[in-house]
């Protein structure tokens, strides 16, 4: 029957007023418009609903020709927007059947920051910028649903006991939303308004943080051990606990037995590396291919806190010897790193960079930064560069060829990293030694041999169908390279190597060396403690061979590191008074200097014929202060293994950052190219300050 009135008396329907013959004020037009008409606006939700059921952006006429702007554009002229433009955008969008506010955005009139914040000032809430979206675990079913022409809402983390609300209308509902907000002012107080993009991000970013853990809960990291390790780590301490307790030198003696038995092994490998060439196969020589005969390549660039290197970096990475139509470069930055973002936008990126923006929620990780850019990444070929990282030109092209002269399982390219300033420092000539001997003789032999290869944390090429299946990187662990190249392996694929190298910066001091091989260490016991979850499953999927490869290197780096000290402290008893002096007398007395003679030959002597052949091949020193350098570096190791095996039982995912930037030896690269040869960058995520156009005032990232 209603329906029957309505279209009998169009006036009623319109709230008694003409239209063409009113003087009443727009916004009271509009009000008895909508007053005769139901709305889902009055429903009682968990959250304040603001769907609404029709649009108030139709433009309007005075009688006397002067146009009568719409709600959800007139509050833009009352905030700054020139009313020329408005009803430019009023008429473009009337004909194009949309929004003004879509026309004003579209057409670059407006950032989408700015046009959010006048929305909340206009409704008196507050604005929420992206580094502070962290979603409320109460509010799951309000994660954003930022389908075009939808009003989007997401719950977010509020002290008080009701739910905060965060919303982000399309611009053809925002009158709606006013006019609600006007009527009902008691929901301001929970109520936010943010941007579209925010939101989308949000909830990229929770897709990604759960990826893994969905898919193959036991693979990661999100927790560290399951109720069985839980009994065997118990049943071993308390085991050896009885041992000490029953005879402590006879603990100490089998304790170094044990592990100067690996440190052995260690060195013998070592010293067949050296003195024996590798025999990898040479790379394949890179020919100038069209580009519609290159893969398209994603490079994913972490950074947090990295605005001191972001000249340098840019200007890497503009070197890089590839097709630009199949390059895609993301620069992957924290939400509330202002001091990043605001160097990217000072560059003024062209195209191939991107800026993906990376939410506070979940663990703040690289591999978490990285696990949503792979989102977007749409390369057949994925790589991860560092910020202090610079690339030799023509590595992209080698590792095409590399892929296209190996056998299909081959999922995985590991390119070469070394130091580019020595000379600076005890650290960088210790780290510069540590990685030639690492990427320069070890790697290649063992790729040679077709073993598994410990991939770096950066220049690690993966081919995106083997990295979707294997799950991607695990947010949670603090050696992604490390993990992600096990689970390359446990999913079949093979790990290859390619002769290009990647320069990159050294800790200069003890502090930044420290925090760097701390988080290493807790990374190889966190990664050790996740495939151990399921031992058979894991010898299964990665072959006898492999599994035993792998055990070896978990098991030798630390257990080398914790016999290490223990050695030095009993070459000091046999070396010192006789008083303190082991028992010599027996067998056991006898295999224990046995061992510690064989270590030093064996376990020095195999490190000692290493590094010389890797600091040959890269010309770097390796002289007599080197030399009596090692035992500090690696005791320096060892206390850094004990810290770290404490901060993964207290603090698993907690992440210490590396500064770069420091370095004052490394060489000068390329000059950036001037701003004006640098039009704006493409966008992921809620960029402060930039609009469809390129970068713009506004609003402004483990």
């Amino acid at each position: 029957m209603k329906r029957e009135s309505r279209e009998e008396d169009p006036a009623k329907s319109r709230g008694d007023v003409d239209l063409r013959n009113t003087t009443l004020e727009p916004a009271e037009v509009l009000r008895r418009r909508l007053s005769a008409r139901r709305s889902v606006l009055s429903r009682r939700d968990p959250v304040p609903a603001f769907l609404p059921v029709e649009r108030v952006n139709r433009p309007l006429a005075r009688p006397d020709g002067d146009p009568i702007l719409p709600l959800d554009v007139r509050f833009l002229v009352s905030r700054g927007l020139p009313r020329r433009d408005a009803i430019r955008a009023t008429d473009v969008a009337a004909r194009a059947g949309c929004a003004p506010g879509d026309v004003v955005l579209a057409e670059g009139l407006l950032a989408p920051e700015v046009y959010y914040r006048w929305l909340a000032d206009e409704l008196g809430v507050g604005y929420v910028g992206a580094s502070e979206l962290v979603p409320d675990p109460r509010g799951r079913e309000y994660l954003p649903d930022v389908e075009k022409g939808r009003l989007s809402i997401l719950a977010i983390k509020h002290p008080g006991p009701d739910t905060h609300a965060v919303i982000a209308p399309s611009p053809g509902r925002v009158g709606e939303v006013i006019l609600h907000m006007a009527r009902h002012p008691e929901v301001r107080a929970r109520v936010s308004v943010t941007t579209p993009r925010s939101l989308e991000t949000v909830r990229v970013c929770a897709a990604a943080v759960r990826r893994l853990q969905a898919r193959w809960p036991l693979a990661s990291a999100a927790f560290l051990f399951t109720r069985a390790q839980n009994v065997a780590l118990g049943g071993a301490a308390a085991g050896t606990g009885g041992v000490v307790w029953l005879d402590a030198l006879a603990a100490f003696n089998g304790m170094f037995v044990a592990s100067g038995a690996l440190f052995i092994t260690a060195g013998a490998a070592r010293m067949v590396a050296a003195v024996t060439d590798p025999g990898l196969r040479p790379t394949p020589p890179v020919r100038r291919r069209s580009p519609l005969e290159l893969p398209r390549y994603s490079v994913l660039v972490p950074l947090y806190r990295e605005e001191a290197v972001i000249g340098e970096l840019v200007a890497a990475l503009t070197r890089i010897d590839y097709p630009r139509q199949h390059l895609q470069i993301l620069m992957i930055v924290e939400a509330d790193d202002f001091g990043t973002l605001a160097a990217l936008q000072a560059a003024r990126l062209q195209s191939p960079f991107e800026i993906c923006v990376v939410p506070p929620l979940g663990p703040r990780t690289k591999p978490k930064a990285l696990a949503q850019a792979m989102t977007y990444a749409r390369g057949e070929l994925i790589t991860v560069f560092d910020a202090e990282d610079r690339p030799e030109p023509d590595q992209l092209r080698k590792v095409v060829a590399r892929f296209a002269s190996a056998s299909p399982d081959l999922g995985c390219v590991q390119a070469r990293l070394a130091v580019d300033h020595p000379e600076e420092s005890f650290f960088t000539r210790h780290y510069a030694l540590e990685y030639a001997l690492q990427f320069d003789v070890l790697l290649p032999w063992m790729a040679a041999l077709r073993l598994p290869v410990r991939l770096g944390g950066t220049s690690n090429h993966v081919k995106a169908e083997a990295l979707r299946a294997c799950g991607g990187w695990d947010p949670y662990n603090v050696t992604e390279d490390l993990d992600l190249g096990i689970r390359l392996l446990r999913t079949g694929w093979r790990i290859s190597f390619v002769d290009s190298t990647t320069w990159e910066e050294a800790p200069l001091g003890f502090r930044a060396w420290i925090h760097q091989r701390i988080r290493w260490h807790k990374g190889w016991l966190q990664t050790w403690a996740v495939h151990m979850r399921q031992p058979v499953r894991f010898i299964r999927g990665a072959g006898l061979v492999n599994a035993a490869v792998v055990t070896g290197m978990f098991l030798g780096t630390p257990l080398t590191l914790v016999a290490h000290p223990a050695f030095l402290v009993l070459l000091g008893f046999y070396a010192g008074d006789a008083a303190w002096r082991p028992s010599s007398d027996s067998f056991v007395g006898d295999l224990v200097l046995g061992v510690g003679l064989a270590c030093v030959v064996m376990g020095y002597g195999g490190f000692y014929l290493a590094i010389k052949r890797a600091a040959r091949e890269r010309g770097l020193r390796f002289g007599w202060r080197e030399v009596l350098g090692l035992p500090f570096y690696w005791t320096l190791m060892s206390g850094a293994l004990v810290i770290a095996t404490v901060e993964l039982a207290i603090r698993p995912t907690y992440w210490r950052k590396t500064k770069h930037g420091v370095a004052s030896g490394r060489p000068v690269s390329a000059p950036l190219r001037s701003a004006q040869q640098l039009p704006g960058s493409h966008l992921r995520g809620d960029v402060p300050g930039a609009s469809a156009g390129g970068v713009s005032g506004g609003e402004g990232r483990g």
